[in-house]
């Protein structure tokens, strides 16, 4: 009888550790590109992290959930945009993901990735916003952090390197 109790004791501990978030990412800094066709949005992240986009309309705004991410000390929770960003929200949902909206300027199509680390930059979310063909329905995506070998390979342009440091 006591063997069972400790065993059911053990797997509860187990499952408790198993049902809690992984630990949390830190989002270090949000940057914008403008070009005359498209908008680029990085978020510096301090490891890998899971993420969905949601693209709706009416009004036009992206949603960014990050998986067991958080802000850190001193990034500003809500910042004006650029390019097709007029202004950016972020909070900590109850669920623990890092919640991100983008009011857009302008309906658009969105992709995202997950930059590998280089010299100069971290871990980076890429969200490209590029001009939308036509009005469609909602776009949903799910992105898992892909393998090293998915990561960007050293032959794509690093954007990142054309994007103006963060000022202030």
């Amino acid at each position: 009888m006591k063997f069972l109790r400790s065993r059911i004791a053990w797997g509860t501990l187990l499952a408790a550790v198993l049902c809690l978030p992984a630990h949390a990412v830190d989002v270090r800094a949000v940057r914008f590109w403008a070009g005359p066709d498209s908008t680029r949005v990085v978020l510096d992240l301090s490891g890998s992290a899971q993420h969905s986009l949601q693209v709706l309309r009416n009004p036009d705004r992206l949603v960014l959930d990050v998986s067991g991410a958080k802000l850190a000390p001193g990034v500003r929770s809500a910042s004006t945009g650029a390019g097709a960003v007029k202004h950016v929200r972020m909070a900590r949902r109850t669920s623990g993901e890092l919640r991100v909206v983008l009011d857009l300027t302008r309906p658009i199509q969105a992709k995202s990735f997950l930059a590998a680390p280089n010299k100069r930059y971290g871990y980076r979310l890429v969200i490209d916003l590029g001009q939308s063909q036509s009005v469609e329905t909602p776009v949903k995506a799910e992105h898992a952090p892909p393998d090293a070998r998915d990561l960007v390979s050293p032959s794509t342009p690093d954007m990142a390197a054309r994007t103006p440091a963060p000022s202030g």
